[in-house]
């Protein structure tokens, strides 16, 4: 029975999304799905977020930067992504699964949410949390929505069983099981590499178009792979594309028993970069080291060159001497391992300056190990560091800063810092930065207006993950973070010190996509008279703080996602600041954990907020 309902109730959204394409194709043009919410697209605004007609829109180009089947809908098919599934790499939202047993065997689909004991899915709901049959249960397109090893799975008991289950998700990366042989699937974790650089354990990535990306999941295993979409194919375990747009490469394992594993990894692709720095014939091509770089340090300890010249046998002399070889505008690509000890490189106006090898650091108290003060047009495409700095990269008063592949894997000290007792920077882009062992936070912004930040990945952090302090201007897409803030009053993101305020008021003008959290202290903090900030969808588990606080905060939305676990989501207020005010928090599921709002806001929302196996204590 449970089967038969999960499949027609799917069927029956599908024909519905099929009748109303037949009858209203326009319905919806000129509107981006935004990870599964509609927003208007801008007519004005030509990338980022916008605010026009009283309203939050969204650029076009921005849209079309989300992996299908998320982007841009439209009644042509020349979107660059669509609203409904296809069989080029769009995942459907449909699930269909059957079992069978005999001789008194039993197999059920369960969903493995995380690292917990499988759940029962839901019978009567197909997103979000439930509760029939006197227990939690999952809804399946909830499951599949999970990062890393969750997702829908087969749970057989007993003897002589076989069963079989499929699912594809509509959210992000995701996982899912079929089972056809006598024993449970094999998880599958994600693994994927862009441009050689280091191995992320996740299974969606946004790249410039030319960049190349490796899928190579675990377990790692030369057993039967199979491969479809993005340009994959074949049965080796690790796959090599360069995709021209958006797609999505479905991997399949079929573990010593015959049991199917599959996980669905996503890539977004973006026309070129939006970068502000300066242009340089001598381009990488979207390659670390590629092309010609103007100069290029080579070699290793004991004997560097530039440009095929020897330098001596100091690494970081070898870096400073190309980067004093070249003029505004020029390229310096490193591809030489080495230690730059307890000195930092500072890097001038225009210079383009990318890191393929490994950069260790040492410590120099207040100074970052690569870092640009007062500087305009400064581009880091890649970075690969490792070591215990008193800051990884510190900036100040920057206009035109782009960060690209960040890669720093660190035994202490901050990642990346913006001052605070400087002059404040505009137009900063991150596009991917990966973020560990750091005693302090991961990313730290200061005074910053005009931030585009893609993703940010942190694990094993002291502090925040991401903090953003007096910024505006910012949008984000995704915040990941494992074991971030454990034992503090941080987390994975937190607002600060006037976050989002302009001239006095918190118009919405920090735009954050997802936030994921596992573990740790806080989900998100928001704090300290700050506001302004819309947040699409978060994911939280297990955060040994509150899993949300929200504290003497303005003009705050959060419009959906889960909370499993971990500590309540919270409204509170001190007396030093103005009390909360502005607040929605809707389309919520909280399992396991409370929700309390103390004291009473102003003009505080909660709307289809469902709590399971917690207490609900607000004021409206």
């Amino acid at each position: 029975m449970k089967f038969s309902m999960w499949f027609q109730s799917a069927r029956a959204r599908l024909l519905w999304i099929a009748v109303l394409s037949l009858f209203v194709p326009s319905a919806f043009a000129q509107q981006c799905n935004w990870w599964g919410t509609l927003y208007p697209l801008c007519e004005s605004t030509q990338t980022g977020w916008g605010w026009e007609d009283n309203q939050s829109c969204i650029s076009e180009s921005t849209c079309t930067t989300q992996p299908p089947p998320y982007g841009v809908v439209d009644d042509t098919a020349s979107s660059s992504s669509s609203s409904s599934s296809s069989s080029s790499g769009g995942s459907s939202s449909s699930s269909s699964s059957s079992n069978s047993s005999t001789g008194g065997g039993n197999c059920q689909a369960m969903c493995q949410w995380y690292q917990d004991d499988p759940r029962p899915l839901c019978e009567n709901q197909n997103s979000g949390w439930g509760w029939e049959n006197q227990q939690s249960c999952v809804g399946i397109d909830t499951c599949n929505s999970q990062t890393g090893d969750g997702g829908v799975i087969t749970v057989c008991t007993g003897s002589s069983t076989s069963s079989s289950s499929s699912s594809s998700s509509s959210s992000s990366s995701s996982s899912s099981s079929s089972s056809g042989g006598s024993c449970p699937p094999t998880a599958i974790t994600p693994y994927l590499q862009v441009n050689g650089a280091a191995w992320q354990e996740t299974g969606s990535v946004a790249i410039f178009a030319g960049d190349s990306v490796r899928f190579g999941p675990h377990p790692n295993q030369d057993a039967t792979w199979r491969w479809q979409g993005c340009g994959t194919g074949g049965t080796s375990r690790e796959q090599t594309v360069s995709p021209s747009q958006n797609c999505s490469a479905t991997s399949t394992f079929t573990n010593s028993c015959g049991t199917e594993s599959t996980y669905v990894f996503n890539v977004a692709v973006s026309a070129s970069s939006s970068s502000s720095s300066s242009s340089s014939s001598s381009s990488s091509g979207g390659t670390c080291g590629g092309g010609t770089p103007d100069a290029t340090v080579t070699g290793g300890p004991g004997n560097y060159q530039v440009n095929g010249s020897a330098v001596g046998s100091n690494y970081f002399n070898a870096i400073i001497s190309a980067l004093n070889s070249v003029g505004y505008g020029g390229r310096v690509a490193v591809m030489a391992d080495g230690s730059i000890g307890n000195n930092y490189i500072d890097l001038p106006s225009g210079i383009t300056f990318e890191v393929c090898g490994t950069l260790d650091v040492g410590n120099v108290a207040s100074r970052g190990a690569v870092q640009a003060i007062s500087k305009s047009n400064v581009s880091i495409p890649f970075m690969k560091m490792t070591g215990s700095p008193y800051f990884g990269m510190r900036f100040a008063d920057m206009n035109g800063l782009h960060l690209g592949q960040i890669d720093l894997r660190l035994s202490g000290g901050l990642g990346i810092r913006f001052e605070r007792d400087l002059p404040g920077s505009t137009d900063v882009s991150m596009d991917y930065v990966y973020v560990s062992g750091t005693g302090n936070h991961g990313v730290e912004t200061w005074n910053v207006d005009g931030l585009d930040i893609g993703t940010v990945v942190a694990r094993d952090v002291g502090y925040a993950g991401l903090l953003l302090n007096n910024t505006r201007n910012a949008t984000i897409g995704l915040v990941d973070g494992d074991n971030v803030a454990t034992g503090t009053g941080y987390a994975t993101l937190r607002f600060a010190n006037e976050n989002g305020r302009i001239n006095g008021a918190y118009p919405t003008n920090i735009y954050v996509d997802r936030v994921i959290s596992r573990g740790g202290g806080r989900g998100l903090f928001c704090v300290s008279n700050s506001g302004g900030a819309e947040i699409n969808s978060i994911d939280f588990a297990n955060n040994g703080n509150n899993s949300i606080l929200i504290e003497n905060c303005h003009n705050v939305r959060i419009n959906g996602g889960e909370i499993n676990g971990g500590g309540e989501l919270r409204l509170s207020a001190r007396d030093s600041f103005p009390n909360n005010s502005d607040i929605t928090i809707s389309n919520v599921t909280v399992s396991g954990t409370s929700v309390r709002e103390s004291p009473c806001g102003i003009n505080i929302d909660w709307i289809n907020v469902n709590v399971f196996g917690g207490n609900y204590n607000v004021c409206n």
